[in-house]
């Protein structure tokens, strides 16, 4: 998910998921210092601790909306009627009829 552009679009919040993954399942303790992390993602640059907050919030929110998904995605009655919702809201009645036929 971190690689699609639909849902990311921060390269450097790639760089720290693509570090996450090489440093998995083990997660040592000085592998995870924000100066690590870093350096991994920034490289030489100065740290800057409001740039790093920003970084965390946004992967953050990215592991939020990926669980979401996860779990909505599992519940095919849901999403069925939430399309079915959908082609309401926006007219689609032969699409609504479509899906009614489906069910």
């Amino acid at each position: 998910m971190p690689e699609s552009p639909y849902f990311n679009k921060n390269s450097n919040l790639l760089k720290a998921v693509k570090y996450f993954k090489k440093i998995s399942p083990e997660f040592n303790e000085d592998d995870l210092t924000d100066e690590m992390i870093w350096t991994t993602v920034f490289g030489k640059k100065d740290f800057n601790y409001g740039v790093m907050k920003n970084l965390t919030l946004d992967l953050r929110k990215l592991t939020d909306k990926f669980t979401s998904i996860e779990l909505y995605s599992a519940d095919d009655l849901h999403i069925d009627f939430n399309i079915l919702q959908y082609t309401k809201y926006k007219s689609l009645p032969k699409l609504l009829e479509s899906c009614l036929r489906r069910q």
